[in-house]
Order: C-alpha cells, then structure tokens, then sequence
C-alpha cells in the first residue's frame, strides 16, 4: 500500500513544489535497473559465450538444443524489458510504480533463469552423451 504522506498532492499541501512525476520514482528506477541489467547480461552472453558453446554441435553436425538455439537467436528481445517498465509507470496510474517494479524484477528474475537453463542445457546433454 502506497504510504499517504508522500502522494502529489500531500507534498503540495505541504508547500513543496514536487512536479507530478517524480512521485513514485523509486519503483520506476528499480525497475529500470533490474530489467536493464538483465537485458545487459543476456546480451553479452549471447554475443560472446552462445557462439563458442554452440561450436563445438556445430562442429559435430548436431542441432543444438532448441532452448539453447532460441536464446542464441533472440537475447535482443530482454531489451522489451525497459521499455515496457516505462509504460508501466506511466500509464499504470497510481499503481504504475508498484507495476513498474514488480514488471522489472520479473524480467530480471526470468531472464536469469532462462539464460542458466539456456546455456546449461547443451553442457548437460553432452554429458549424457558420453
């Protein structure tokens, strides 16, 4: 629940000049960082450790694992991320903040595990193999 004392109009009654915006900032910014950040780290290991951990099935003329090759060909989507944060606080109302937050932890908390499980699962199927 959203503290009373630090809405637009609480602020103004106590004759500080806060512009609309900048209540709720706080989840606006965490969800940038989180969604962001995720964005960040999938990009880099999907421009750099992807390529070299599919070489070796590649090499061998074998398909990698389809979750191993969606990541490969689609890491770019995390970058939906921030974007969607900002759309979030803005057209969210009053609850944008809370929905901006949550939208960017969320994209954090699944891109981690969808990159663990995307570049573990050709480790662990050569290990069957053998």
């Amino acid at each position: 629940m959203r503290d009373p004392r630090l809405t637009h109009a609480s602020l103004r009654r106590a004759g500080l000049r806060v512009p609309r915006w900048a209540t709720g900032l706080g989840g606006l910014l965490l969800g940038l960082f989180c969604s962001g950040f995720a964005a960040a780290v999938m990009t880099v290991l999907g421009a750099s450790v992807v390529p070299e951990l599919l070489q070796p099935w590649a090499d061998a003329g074998m398909p990698a694992p389809a979750l191993t090759q969606a990541f490969a060909h689609g890491y770019a989507v995390a970058w939906l991320g921030p974007p969607a944060v900002l759309l979030l606080w803005r057209l969210g109302g009053s609850a944008g903040p809370l929905l901006a937050g949550l939208a960017g932890m969320a994209a954090l908390a699944l891109g981690a595990i969808f990159t663990v499980f995307a570049l573990y699962l050709p480790i662990f199927q050569a290990a069957s193999a053998i």
